[in-house]
């Protein structure tokens, strides 16, 4: 029986192959942004440091090559909506810490659902862990933070970073949004530092390198003009300043998507018929090894697409590692998916999501894998993958994740055995009532099907929350019965 006490370190096969969220972007072939990077330099007695910008600005490609530049130690992690829950955050910053260094495994904490009664004990301890085992100077990048929901408690536990990580290291919390509320105590006692928007903007300096590599640095002020010095306009401009039309970008989050999926559509209609079938399957991975991307494009030409995009610095960066990984720019990936959605039938999307699905599962991506098939309403498919995976999730701890997916299933599929099983392992640290209830009513399905080992299961969850409750032990007198009468059984 799993229960909230048990947790598993990374296995060897998971950090065999790295999660494509944990690899850092390639940093070669662009800008060394001298300027920014004396900046950072500058910031460094800041223990955390927030760095929020409009889409495309050039967040990401600064820090990557700041790193590779300074040859500095350090985890990566691409934050998702799912990162809001506690339990999955501190999963992948484990993961990614066991890759920095091997002798971690099986020695950091994962949060338990007795751990988030104290939150700030539970953070202390596991910063203080990291620091013991990493020792000093590394640092922690957190990409898309804006990804991570006001009311999450994983601010709550970056925020104790600051008081208990040793001097040099630092973590790098990277958006398109400011600090909420809740950091306005980390600011005024200068524990974190904002490095303002528009900072990241592009100077007619380096507007002027940027465009000498294609021997274009005289027409550098008009190109800085046009983008509003934004990163991504100056590469668009350099791809379609051709059209003889370009007026300039007011760049802000509400325009930014419109300018970009002119330009995305630019590049999209210029690709042959079979590369573009090509790009809106692999745009169905959040990351894809090279292996994925040509597994589900089926086309033999995947991987020189994809170089190309990346080296003409076309919203596809590669991550390096054991294989390469590919990743689309946010804004790229919403505009491939929105033109699935409108090229792709219904049915054939399906299949696609079932092919990706797979792939995601090999790669163990399972919150993308699920977060797929309930995006194409194949709910028999997701059910089949929970079902397979809820041990997984219990043994990471991560049981709000759980119970999370199994409210995304149709009311019609809670009833099941596996439902109200997994339901009650959810729940019973919160509440041992509930938990006996569901578990009470699992048995009675997992009877009605004849599967002994759920019986089984079942029987032990419902005892264990008549003792976790206390008030009522005579209803133990049923279970130990039932298990003294048929042994073999179990």
């Amino acid at each position: 029986m799993k229960t909230a006490r048990m947790s598993a370190s990374p296995s060897a096969d998971v950090c065999a192959v790295l999660p494509g969220k944990l690899r850092t972007p390639d940093a070669t072939d662009v800008i060394a942004r001298q300027r920014l990077f004396s900046t950072l330099d500058e910031l460094e007695r800041y223990p955390l440091l927030w760095m929020a910008d409009a889409p495309g600005s050039g967040k990401t490609t600064l820090i990557a090559s700041y790193l590779a530049a300074r040859e500095l130690r350090h985890m990566w992690i691409m934050l998702d909506p799912r990162d809001s829950d506690p339990e999955t955050f501190v999963h992948y910053l484990n993961l990614a810490a066991v890759a920095l260094e091997p002798r971690c495994r099986g020695q950091l904490p994962e949060l338990t659902i007795e751990d988030r009664r104290d939150i700030t004990g539970f953070a202390r301890r596991l910063w203080r862990t990291l620091a013991e085992h990493l020792g000093h100077h590394w640092y922690l990048v957190l990409d898309n933070i804006h990804e991570i929901s006001d009311n999450s408690v994983v601010h709550q536990i970056l925020r104790v970073a600051a008081d208990e990580l040793p001097y040099g290291t630092r973590l790098y919390l990277v958006g398109r949004s400011t600090p909420g509320r809740s950091y306005v105590r980390s600011l005024a006692n200068h524990n974190l530092v904002l490095l303002e928007r528009r900072t990241l903007r592009f100077t007619l300096e380096e507007t002027r390198e940027l465009l000498a590599i294609h021997a274009r640095d005289a027409e550098a002020p008009t190109f800085l003009q046009l983008s509003d010095g934004w990163a991504t306009g100056l590469i668009l401009l350099l791809a379609f300043d051709e059209r003889g039309d370009a007026t300039p970008m007011n760049i802000d989050d509400t325009s930014v998507q419109h300018v970009f999926d002119y330009f995305a559509s630019e590049v999209f209609d210029r690709l042959r018929g079979s590369q573009r079938l090509a790009l809106l399957r692999v745009a169905m991975l959040p990351h894809a090894s090279l292996s994925m991307a040509e597994s589900i494009a089926g086309q033999a030409h995947t991987a020189a697409m994809l170089e190309s995009l990346v080296k003409r610095n076309l919203f596809v960066d590669k991550r390096s590692g054991k294989e390469p990984v590919y990743t689309f720019h946010a804004l790229f990936r919403r505009f491939l998916r929105d033109r699935a959605r409108r090229q792709i039938p219904t049915s054939e999307r399906t299949r696609l999501s079932r092919v990706a699905a797979t792939l995601l599962e090999e790669d163990h991506q399972l919150d993308a894998a699920l977060e797929l098939l309930f995006e194409s309403s194949d709910h028999e498919a997701a059910e089949a993958l929970l079902f397979r995976h809820a041990d997984d999730y219990a043994l990471q701890g991560r049981f709000s994740a759980l119970l999370g997916w199994l409210r995304e299933l149709p009311r019609t599929r809670h009833d099941t055995p596996e439902h109200l099983y997994w339901s009650a392992c959810c729940t019973s640290a919160d509440d041992a009532m509930a938990a006996e209830t569901l578990y009470n009513a699992a048995y009675e399905r997992f009877t009605e099907c004849g599967d002994m080992q759920g019986r089984f299961l079942a029987a032990a969850g419902s005892a264990e929350a008549v003792v976790y409750r206390g008030n009522d032990l005579r209803k133990l007198d049923r279970w130990l019965d039932l298990f003294e009468s048929a042994p073999q059984a179990w």
